[in-house]
């Protein structure tokens, strides 16, 4: 199967040239504009690369590629132009991480060799993506990991301090779990954790993130989110525990606390969780304590 391109160009008779030269090579959809070329991807964001003119109407493409490495980060991104100026190309690679600049008139053996190059850059940002999910992914529960949430915990501190905004912070851990694995063997827990962590995922929102925090202690970092809210987040995870294959011979303990009312470093909201979460233990387990 080929891979796929997005020629990006307001004039079709310049899509229709950069077609006949790379064909053979790729399997080819056209966008007339920018809004055209991010509702394509938008739909199916599966391309390899993205080849833009620079100068359309209402979007420039180095505007257009500034998103799509926001967006799309593994797409390379190649831009064609009749004429640049030294900033204009400073600004491309600047803001759109421009791969590759092609002038018009192009010579279509360069042009083939500039685009197979272009992939050959797609499959490394490929492989980057990869080994980066790979380094910040619990293997066993396939949440986000311990460092992850380290790096997530204070880039959310940061935006909610400099927009004036709130965050939650959930602290989970599994009770008696040692005995669990006693009884029904390391294997038998690992299914149990991975489950416990579908169920995380499924009872937040897309912009919350959850990840394992090491052991059987899971966090949950809930933005623009207050403790009442958090609460009635945690006490639907309890609720929904009991419905599993594990309910009932395994339970949680949680603490919340939020920012700023709990902390305004990372490592005093991360504490207050956690003395929230000792005083649900402290209690007798399978209930939730607000710090």
């Amino acid at each position: 199967m080929l891979p796929r391109l997005l020629i990006v160009d307001d004039e079709p008779s310049t899509r229709d040239a950069i077609k006949r030269t790379l064909r053979a090579d790729f399997e080819i959809i056209e966008a007339a504009s920018a809004k055209e070329a991010l509702e394509t991807l938008a739909s199916d964001s599966n391309f390899s690369v993205v080849l833009t003119d620079e100068k359309m109407p209402n979007k420039s493409g180095t505007d257009l590629l500034a998103e799509v490495k926001i967006l799309y980060p593994k797409i390379a991104r190649v831009m064609i132009s009749g004429q640049m100026h030294l900033e204009q190309m400073m600004a491309a690679i600047n803001n759109a991480e421009v791969h590759r600049f092609i002038l018009k008139p192009w010579e279509n053996e360069m042009l083939r060799l500039q685009l197979q190059e272009a992939l050959l850059y797609h499959h490394s940002l490929d492989e980057i993506r990869r080994l980066e999910r790979l380094a910040i992914t619990d293997p066993v529960t396939g949440l986000s990991n311990h460092r992850y949430f380290q790096e997530k915990i204070r880039e959310e501190l940061e935006r909610a301090s400099r927009h004036s905004r709130i965050f939650s912070l959930m602290m989970i851990d599994v009770d008696h779990f040692k005995k669990y694995n006693d009884n029904f063997g390391h294997p038998e827990g690992d299914k149990a954790l991975a489950l416990i962590a579908k169920l995380l995922k499924s009872a937040i929102r897309t912009t919350d993130s959850a990840s394992r925090y090491g052991g059987e202690e899971f966090v949950i970092i809930l933005p623009e989110t207050d403790k009442p809210a958090t609460l009635e987040v945690a006490d639907r995870i309890q609720r929904d525990l009991e419905t599993l294959s594990i309910g009932g011979q395994i339970t949680l303990s949680i603490g919340i606390s939020g920012y700023p009312h709990n902390g305004s470093t990372c490592e005093e909201v991360i504490n207050a969780a956690d003395q929230a979460l000792y005083r649900a233990k402290a209690k007798g387990r399978n209930t939730i304590q607000l710090a």
